[in-house]
């Protein structure tokens, strides 16, 4: 297959993703692969629960968790953008290839394909945001749409998606 029908295949399944070598090679996201390492370690610990609380208004759903600091923590492949912000506190976030350190206020809008891992240097409150036009107020079903726990059922599910468009 040449390098332009990799590349119109791979436009093509991830609208709006930039395409990069890397990620055609290992077939996941440059760095995903250390952020999966690192969830299979904290797995192997003790787990500690943060909080959650759910917010609906008409067409929207928020997601807020309260994270300790001290706690380590992957989050889920989000199979659709929305905004992320941070109310209060302190993490460093990693997506394995970069580091950075987010303080509250802080605000992002966040991609789909996005997988993360972060560590709370302060209590934090996150929050993420999603469009929800069906007004959908069961969390579990909820869960199942705006996420998913791996890298081939995020293309497989966008690429359901993109078809039945």
């Amino acid at each position: 297959m040449s390098r332009l029908t990799i590349e119109r295949k791979f436009l093509d399944e991830h609208p709006g993703v930039p395409f990069d070598e890397k990620w055609h090679q290992s077939g996941l996201p440059i760095g995903r692969d250390k952020v999966l390492r690192l969830e299979a370690a904290l797995a192997k610990m003790p787990q500690f629960e943060c909080p959650l609380n759910h917010y609906f208004v008409d067409g929207l759903y928020v997601r807020e968790i309260f994270i300790p600091a001290g706690v380590a923590l992957v989050g889920y492949i989000h199979m659709f953008p929305c905004i992320t912000t941070i109310s209060q506190g302190e993490i460093a976030i990693t997506d394995g290839e970069k580091t950075v350190i987010l303080r509250a206020p802080f605000t992002m809008a966040c991609a789909p394909g996005t997988k993360k891992a972060g560590y709370a240097i302060k209590d934090t409150i996150w929050s993420d945001a999603y469009v929800n036009p069906d007004n959908e107020r069961n969390i579990e079903a909820l869960e199942r749409r705006l996420t998913t726990d791996t890298h081939a059922q995020y293309l497989e599910r966008t690429r359901l998606r993109l078809e039945s468009k």
